[in-house]
Formats: structure tokens, C-alpha cells, sequence
């Protein structure tokens, strides 16, 4: 399936994860948002409800497209292929999803949340939304479709 980059909004930078020196793990796809863009984040401030996981959680199951992207504002990510430990994601302003979100792409990693860990839950229609109103700045490069 090709898909044109200019249905990616701009806000959000591919980051590849650090290569391991374990051979069997794979790069885990996730975005930064990037600095100078508080609008959006001021946007979801004032018209979204930040999401706290106090139990871990799935948020992203392995082989499916993403129902929603995720932007972890703290806590840790433990992504997983099968049973086996690929990465540990800790830190803030990481999103996980979008990419396979806008582009209908099957996640090829499972995603669970570790506690506590805070999030926005980003729907392809809050994403669209910001768009529409202006709240995304165009200087962050677009994501590539590989």
C-alpha cells in the first residue's frame, strides 16, 4: 500500500530506537515531539484529558494497526515481539502508534504501559482536529513511509 507523506501531520520526528548488540532485537519505531511545538501540547491541555495507568496495561498489541497513538508525557514502555523482550522505553514527549495509525500499519510489537505512566490517548480524529484548527506547527520534518 503506498501512502503519500503529506498525510502525516509535521509536528512528529521518527526516532529509531539505539541498535542492541542482541541481533534478535529490533529498532522499535517511536516519535518525539519536538521541541518548540507547546501549542499542541497547550491544545490537548485545554481540550483532552491526560490518562494515568496506575496497573500496567496493553495499549498496542503486536500485528495490529494501532486504534489510537499514544503520547507518553512519563513512565515506561515495555515493548515486546512474541513473549521475548525487545526494549524499555522510559522517559516523556515519546509518541508510540502514530505512524501505523495514519498509515494503516500493522504495530510489529506489543505495547504494554508500566506504572504510573501518563499519557494522552491521540484517535486519528483529535489528531485531524488539531490540524484542522491550526495547532500543529510545520517545521518538524515528515515521517518517511518505509
Amino acid at each position: 500500500m503506498r501512502v503519500m507523506n503529506s498525510q502525516m501531520p509535521k509536528f512528529l520526528t521518527l526516532v529509531e530506537a539505539p541498535q542492541r548488540t542482541d541481533s534478535a532485537r529490533k529498532s522499535v519505531p517511536r516519535l518525539e515531539f519536538e521541541p518548540g511545538n507547546e501549542e499542541f501540547l497547550r491544545y490537548l491541555e485545554n481540550n483532552h484529558q491526560q490518562r494515568l495507568f496506575q496497573t500496567p496495561a496493553n495499549i498496542i498489541y503486536q500485528g495490529h494497526v494501532p486504534l489510537a497513538a499514544y503520547f507518553v508525557l512519563g513512565g515506561t514502555l515495555e515493548v515486546k515481539r512474541g513473549k521475548r523482550l525487545v526494549d524499555l522505553i522510559e522517559g516523556k514527549n515519546i509518541i508510540i502508534g502514530a505512524k501505523e495509525l495514519f498509515y494503516n500499519i500493522e504495530y510489529p510489537f506489543s505495547v504494554r504501559v508500566q506504572t504510573p505512566t501518563k499519557v494522552y490517548i491521540l484517535s486519528r480524529s483529535i489528531l485531524e482536529e488539531a490540524m484542522a484548527h491550526g495547532q500543529l506547527p510545520h517545521l518538524v520534518q515528515e515521517l518517511k513511509h518505509n
